[in-house]
């Protein structure tokens, strides 16, 4: 309200001669707005006076639209209470930012409370940003809303907070505001306070946090110190009381967060801080093959790894696996964090789903560090996955018979492989050459089908050509093995060892029934002109004529199939057998 200097001083006196005892609320508004008239005026003095006195009966008179009544949501809305765009809203605002709450109070009568100026800020708003406990309480108890957003995204929980107005911000929350509320960049009020270093109103907030049921159901503000990389809000909220172990609503604490963004600083200060190690966050930092902050977590808490075998294994399998490049680099710190394994008592022939034990995973990763730490710990070899690898293995502290889940041993698997050498060094250590997995198979079954005949070689004689008839679950011998899949070297040599030639297997099948069917030529010739005049072992000589249970003989096997393999091999046995020339 502008008016001109002769109605000026004619109102002032007026008022300055009223009754001081009556001290009526419109009469110290009068005043209140002349002397604010008398400061604008020099600045306006052009100002139309017919233009600006309707202002001064506009406060009382002013009525708005309730207000809705819908709660706003944690996060900056769209959504906007109508500006003050006013006078009589505006001098609202001027009136609560200079601390007039008896006037304030007369005044809201009849007025929106809710009301906001051109920045989207209410009445609640200027009083926390101008400190005014008095007039905060009274807009409160009118029904202020507390949730109310200006156009950055603050409450009046944000603006109190960022001025580090602590019994503002202790009255506001004592009220029900909202504590987690995120402003335009994703800020709650703790952030803001943090940012200027408002250590009290950290500490008040962090307090209310633990208090209020829904820090449970969704993000601490630690966890959301962690998630946002925030080493200095995680410092401060930790020095002032925050809860380190708290949990979220997908049972997860800050700690595990820190580890899933590979923070080890973040990490490190949370450990200082108390941080307890959970089964969560061990196997996170197993699946991201993260050995550093590994071992930071089992420097605090190596037992939980050693009390669940399924981690135990994991870990292990981290720091051997051949897909772990990283990890594998490291390698005095992966045989540093084995040897602390071993000693607090990680069982060295722990085994994984498909039976592979440690020894497996460093010879797969050509590891012989560590395989001399897991042998010298009483690590059994057994060979379940990688056979191939474990040619130069020290097996002088192993057990050399231990068997998987399907009573393998290392010979069989060696003997699968072809590794004569392994197989050697293994019959060397005394590991049984007639061992038989759950199939029945012996390893000279395995060589044998495999074609790998210097490791047939070795078996027969370390077995001094024993178990050369055993049978497996089909009752087959190594003889049927080499036959069906057309091993003419290693035929020889099992024939040469003393393998008797019609042994039939379950199926009543002779070692010929088996090359026939697979169209071996060259073994069915072996096989037809063994033991015949002139050839070793006389006497031993194959039944053409033998049928299996359904009936065949080798021929009619052999014909069975139209490939050229297989009629070369039926026109053979037809010649043998004197029926084509």
């Amino acid at each position: 309200m502008l008016v001109e200097p002769d109605l000026y001083q004619r109102i002032k006196t007026y008022v300055g001669s009223v009754n001081e005892q009556i001290r009526d609320s419109r009469r110290q508004l009068i005043g209140y707005l002349l002397e604010r008239d008398h400061e604008w005026m020099d600045k306006s003095k052009n100002l139309n006076v017919t233009q600006k006195i309707p202002a001064l009966r506009g406060i009382k008179e002013t009525k708005r639209s309730n207000v809705e009544k819908a709660g706003r949501s944690t996060v900056l809305s769209g959504k906007k209470d109508k500006p003050a765009h006013g006078k009589s809203e505006n001098l609202l605002h001027m009136i609560a930012a200079n601390g007039e709450p008896q006037l304030l109070e007369e005044l809201l009568e009849d007025t929106d409370i809710n009301a906001v100026n051109s920045s989207n800020k209410t009445l609640l708003h200027v009083a926390a940003e101008q400190e005014l406990l008095s007039t905060i309480q009274l807009l409160i108890c009118k029904g202020a809303r507390l949730d109310l957003q200006d156009d950055v995204g603050h409450t009046a929980l944000h603006t109190a907070a960022s001025r580090g107005h602590t019994e503002i911000i202790r009255v506001l929350m004592k009220a029900g505001a909202p504590i987690h509320t995120l402003d335009s960049q994703g800020k709650t009020p703790i952030h803001l306070a943090a940012e200027n270093e408002h250590l009290d109103s950290i500490k008040i907030l962090v307090k209310e946090e633990a208090k209020q049921s829904e820090s449970h159901t969704q993000d601490t503000f630690l966890h959301k110190a962690v998630m946002e990389d925030n080493c200095k809000l995680a410092e401060l909220l930790l020095q002032n009381g925050a809860a380190v172990d708290a949990i979220n609503n997908h049972k997860k604490t800050a700690l595990f967060y820190a580890v899933k963004r590979n923070n080890d600083k973040m990490v490190k200060m949370l450990l200082n801080a108390g941080a307890k190690v959970d089964r969560d966050a061990i196997n996170e930092a197993i699946n991201l093959h993260e050995v550093t902050i590994l071992q930071l977590l089992l420097g605090e808490s190596l037992q939980i790894v050693l009390k669940y075998e399924a981690e135990a294994f994991q870990l292990i399998l981290m720091l051997f696996t051949a897909n772990a490049r990283e990890v594998l680099s490291q390698e005095a710190l992966g045989s540093a964090l084995l040897s602390t394994l071993l000693e607090q008592g990680l069982d060295p022939n722990i085994t994984g789903a498909k039976g592979q034990t440690p020894v497996h995973l460093a010879a797969q990763c050509n590891r012989p560090d560590l395989m001399g730490l897991l042998l010298e710990a009483g690590a059994q070899v057994t060979l379940t996955a990688f056979p191939q690898h474990l040619i130069t293995i020290p097996l002088t502290k192993a057990n050399p018979n231990a068997t998987d889940n399907e009573k393998k041993t290392a010979l069989h698997l060696a003997a699968l492989a072809g590794k004569v050498g392994m197989v050697t060094s293994l019959l060397s250590h005394k590991a049984k050459g007639g061992v038989r997995d759950m199939d029945g198979s012996t390893p000279l079954h395995y060589a044998a089908a495999g074609g790998h005949a210097g490791v047939v070689s070795a078996l027969l004689q370390s077995l001094n050509n024993k178990g050369i008839q055993d049978r497996n679950a089909w009752r087959k011998t190594p003889l049927h093995t080499a036959a069906e899949k057309g091993h003419d070297n290693v035929v020889v040599q099992l024939l040469e060892a003393g393998a008797k030639i019609n042994t039939t297997d379950q199926s009543k099948d002779t070692p010929l029934h088996c090359a026939a069917r697979g169209g071996h030529q060259e073994v069915v010739k072996r096989l037809v002109n063994w033991g015949q005049a002139g050839q070793k072992r006389q006497g031993n000589q194959m039944n053409l004529q033998a049928t299996n249970n359904v009936g065949k003989t080798a021929l009619q096997l052999a014909e069975s199939e139209d490939t050229p393999e297989h009629e070369n091999t039926a026109a053979l046995l037809k010649r043998k057998m004197f029926l084509i020339k």
